[in-house]
C-alpha cells in the first residue's frame, strides 16, 4: 500500500496493494475476507449489469453490505499495528473505500428494477402508491416521474430515493406506453419548510398565528417540462385511489408556479358541477332501484334454499348501496347480483380458465417462498443453523399455504364439472365468497407482509396474489 493510494472497488486492486510482510505474506489476518467480499461483489454487480432485476439488484446489494463489513474488519485490525506506515495507509484508503461503497449502494438502486410489473393492474398500482407514498411522508423528499393517461385512474406517478428522476419517467413509459411524461422531485411540505393558514385567511389557529403543517399536499419541484393540467390531473388521481395526499402543488427551481389549463383534457372534473352531477347521480340510482326490484322479483322463484340465501345477501347489499347513495357501490352490488342470477352463467370453460390461473398462483407462490428458504440456507451455510431457520420458516407457511390452497381449486373445478345450471351455479358463488375472502386475507395478513419484505430475498406474493384475485373476480360468474 502506497501513502495516498486511491482505492478501487475491485479484487485485484487489493491483491496488489494490500500491506504485507517482509516475506511477502498478507500482514492482516483479514485481508482474506475482503479479497473474498470483493470477489463475489464483483461478480453480483456483473449479473446486474446483464439482467438489470430486482433480483440481481437484491444480490448486489447483499455482496456489498458483505464488502462493507470486510472494510470494517480490515480497518479495525490494520488500525491496532503501530508504527507501521503500510498500516497507516491502509486504514486511509480504506476510509475513503467506504464512501466509494455508499455511492455504489445508490448504483445498485437506480439499475435494479424493483419496480417492476407495479404500474398496470390498478390494485397492484393502489398498493404501489400506498407503500411510496407513505415513504415519502417518512423521508420527506424522494424522486419522482409521472405520466399521464386520459382519465385518473390511467396516471402513474412512481416514486425512489435513488433513483435518477429522469430514469422513473422513461422506466413509466416502458411500462405503460404513456408518452406524455416528466419528473422531478416530490416533497411533503414539512420538508420544503412551509407552513399553511388556516382555510379561512387571517382566522387564526388556536395558538394564533399560522395552523399545522399540511400533510394533504404534495409538492413535485419540477426539473422536467412542465404538463398542462399536471396538478389537477394527479389531484383527480390521489382521490380515486383514496390516498392522503389530496392536493398537488407545482414548482420549478423552488418557486410555485400556477397548473396550466390542458385545452384536450376530455377528463371532465367531478365538482365543476355539482347540481348536474347531482342529478344524474339520483337518475342513476332510481334506475338501480328499478332493476334490483326485478331482480328480487326472480329470487323469489330460486328454489334452491342456498342459492337464494346468497342471491338474498348479495341484493340486500345492493339495497345497502342504494340506501347510502353509493352510486358506484351500488352499481358494483346490483352487477354482481345480475351475474349470480340463475340462468346467466358463464360456460364450463370459464371455470376450467378460472381454476388453471389460481393452480399456476398457487405454484408461483411456492416457488417464491422457495426463493427465501434458498437464500436463507446459502446466508447460513457456514453457521449450521440453516437447517432449523428453513423447519421454523416451514411452520410460519404452513397456515398461509393451507389457508390459500386446495378449497378454491376444488369449488372451481366442481363448477367447471356441473352440468345442472342451479348446481353450478351454487358452486361459482360459493368459489367467489372464497375469492373475496382471499383477497381480504392477503390485503391484512401481516404475516404475509413480513415474508415479503425480508431481508435475504425480495418476494412479491401479496402482488402476484392481488393481480390473480382481481382477475379470477372478473372471470367467475
Amino acid at each position: 500500500m502506497k501513502k495516498g493510494e486511491s482505492p478501487k472497488l475491485s479484487a485485484k486492486w487489493w491483491k496488489d496493494s494490500q500491506p504485507v510482510d517482509p516475506k511477502k505474506k498478507p500482514l492482516l489476518s483479514t485481508a482474506g475476507k475482503l479479497d473474498d467480499a470483493l470477489k463475489d461483489y464483483e461478480a453480483a454487480k456483473a449479473k446486474l449489469e446483464k439482467d438489470r432485476d430486482e433480483d440481481a439488484g437484491a444480490a448486489a446489494k447483499k455482496a456489498l453490505d458483505t464488502v462493507g463489513k470486510a472494510v470494517d474488519a480490515v480497518s479495525s485490525e490494520a488500525g491496532k499495528i503501530k508504527g507501521n506506515d503500510e498500516a497507516t495507509w491502509t486504514v486511509a484508503a480504506l476510509k475513503q473505500l467506504s464512501g466509494m461503497i455508499d455511492s455504489e449502494g445508490r448504483w445498485i438502486a437506480e439499475n435494479a428494477d424493483e419496480d417492476d410489473g407495479m404500474f398496470g393492474d390498478p390494485d397492484v398500482y393502489r398498493m404501489y402508491l400506498k407503500k411510496t407514498l407513505k415513504k415519502l411522508r417518512s423521508a420527506g423528499e424522494l424522486n419522482f416521474g409521472v405520466v399521464l393517461g386520459r382519465k385518473p385512474e390511467e396516471h402513474r406517478l412512481a416514486f425512489n430515493k435513488a433513483k435518477a428522476p429522469r430514469a422513473l419517467g422513461a422506466m413509466l413509459v416502458r411500462e405503460t406506453k404513456l408518452h406524455i411524461m416528466t419528473f422531478g422531485t416530490a416533497m411533503t411540505p414539512k420538508e420544503a419548510g412551509e407552513q399553511e393558514s388556516q382555510e379561512s385567511q387571517g382566522n387564526e389557529g388556536p395558538e394564533g398565528g399560522m395552523g399545522e403543517e399540511r400533510p394533504i399536499v404534495l409538492i413535485l419541484n419540477l426539473e422536467g417540462k412542465p404538463l398542462p393540467g399536471l396538478a389537477k390531473k394527479l389531484g383527480k388521481m390521489l382521490k380515486k385511489f383514496k390516498e392522503p395526499f389530496k392536493a398537488v402543488k407545482l414548482m420549478v427551481d423552488g418557486k410555485e408556479v400556477a397548473d396550466e389549463i390542458d385545452p384536450n383534457d376530455t377528463d371532465e372534473d367531478e365538482d365543476e358541477n355539482p347540481q348536474v352531477s347531482t342529478q344524474n347521480d339520483a337518475e342513476r340510482l332510481k334506475q338501480l332501484t328499478n332493476e334490483l326490484a326485478q331482480l328480487m322479483q326472480r329470487i323469489a322463484g330460486v328454489t334452491d334454499t342456498t342459492v337464494k340465501g346468497d342471491l338474498a345477501r348479495l341484493a340486500s347489499q345492493a339495497r345497502a348501496m342504494i340506501g347510502a347513495s353509493n352510486v358506484a357501490g351500488a352499481e358494483r352490488a346490483v352487477e354482481a347480483l345480475r351475474n349470480a342470477m340463475p340462468g346467466k352463467q358463464d360456460g364450463a370453460s370459464n371455470y376450467v380458465k378460472s381454476r388453471d390461473i389460481w393452480v399456476a398462483t398457487c405454484n408461483n407462490m411456492v416457488k417464491e417462498y422457495d426463493k427465501l428458504r434458498a437464500a436463507l440456507t446459502e446466508a447460513y451455510k457456514d453457521s449450521g443453523v440453516a437447517p432449523d431457520l428453513v423447519q421454523r420458516l416451514n411452520g410460519k407457511l404452513a397456515p398461509v399455504l393451507q389457508k390459500l390452497n386446495g378449497d378454491l381449486t376444488k369449488q372451481l373445478d366442481a363448477a367447471a364439472k356441473e352440468t345442472e345450471p342451479t348446481k353450478r351455479q351454487t358452486n361459482a358463488l360459493a368459489a367467489a365468497k372464497l375469492v373475496g375472502e382471499y383477497k381480504t386475507y392477503a390485503a391484512g395478513e401481516p404475516l404475509l407482509a413480513d415474508l415479503d419484505e425480508n431481508p435475504f430475498a425480495q418476494l412479491k406474493v401479496r402482488e402476484l396474489l392481488a393481480r390473480s384475485l382481481g382477475a379470477l373476480e372478473q372471470t367467475i360468474r
